[in-house]
């Protein structure tokens, strides 16, 4: 995809597919908890409009039932927090591997903060044999290439 579309696309996919991710995670708490809750509620609203009935106005002020609100706040800011920090582990893989002039962008689904070390050292050491490439082949034509320094001899 990457290839094809450009790094600004993919960076916009990885944010839609978290968004995604997002709304999937927190919709069964929001189905079996919070939709049971506001459409039995004591308090209903008189009018006829289903996303009224349906919503957290329906509850009465100091109900026992606004816990469930509170907890699934939590739970869907928990679920928000977990998968936009995939998205931006994702991005910054992305964005270290397209400075480096590197197209091969296949592992993302392995990435981890855990082992994210191990997979960015080959990136880094590949930044530094570009800083220092000047410094060593003076005189000399240098370029990248697949994110290897390649020595040209100027004719």
């Amino acid at each position: 995809f990457y290839r094809h579309a450009g790094f600004d696309a993919l960076v916009f996919k990885l944010y839609l597919q978290g968004c995604m991710y997002i709304c999937l995670g927190s919709l069964p708490y929001a189905l079996c908890v919070l939709l049971p809750v506001y459409a039995t509620s004591e308090n209903p609203d008189e009018s006829t409009d289903i996303l009224s009935i349906l919503s957290i106005n329906t509850v009465g002020v100091g109900s026992k039932r606004l816990w469930a609100a509170v907890v699934g706040m939590f739970i869907f800011t928990a679920i928000a927090l977990y998968y936009l920090s995939k998205v931006y582990l994702a991005i910054a893989y992305a964005t270290d591997q397209f400075l480096v002039g590197s197209d091969n962008i296949l592992e993302m689904s392995k990435l981890s903060w855990f082992n994210y070390n191990e997979m960015i050292n080959n990136i880094v050491e590949v930044n530094v044999n570009l800083v220092r490439a000047p410094i060593d082949f003076v005189g000399d034509n240098v370029s990248k290439v697949k994110g290897y320094v390649v020595k040209k001899e100027l004719v």
